[in-house]
């Protein structure tokens, strides 16, 4: 498996370099600071993060399958549960618009040019979850 090795120069944060394991490793004792720079398609992959079961897998109720991030702070052994869901993307468009002094013909003229989204979810929908506490992995 390559490793992915912090870029120093140039554009972006990482590049891919393919490395051996020994090579790799080698780095890690020498205390050189190697470690993989995930993607967003790779961050779910991650055998540590999946191992203290830090990403979890939901249904929203506006968007389908999404995927959530547990907290990180426990209590008695248990998680607090997240609250609401993630707002749909467009959610407070129309109103954060009229907020910075948009008129409403302004907002439909922009949302109909396509310059701004607006959710077409349902604002009564539920994005309430269970208030549950979820037991530690």
């Amino acid at each position: 498996m390559p490793a992915i090795v912090p870029q120093t120069q140039g554009k972006g944060c990482c590049r891919s370099v393919a490395r051996t394991w020994p090579l790799w490793e080698k780095t890690q004792r020498a205390d050189m600071p190697v470690k993989t720079c995930h993607t967003l398609k790779t961050l779910p992959l991650d055998s540590h993060l999946n191992a203290v079961g830090l990403l979890k897998h939901e249904d929203h109720p506006t968007e389908g399958k999404t995927m959530a991030i547990r907290s990180t702070i426990s209590s008695d052994d248990a998680y607090p549960s997240p609250g609401t869901f993630s707002q749909p993307r467009g959610w407070e468009t129309s109103e954060v618009l009229e907020e910075i002094g948009y008129f409403s013909i302004e907002i439909e003229q922009l949302l109909a040019e396509h310059a701004v989204v607006a959710s077409t979810s349902n604002k009564a929908s539920p994005l309430v979850r269970e208030q549950t506490c979820a037991s530690k992995v």
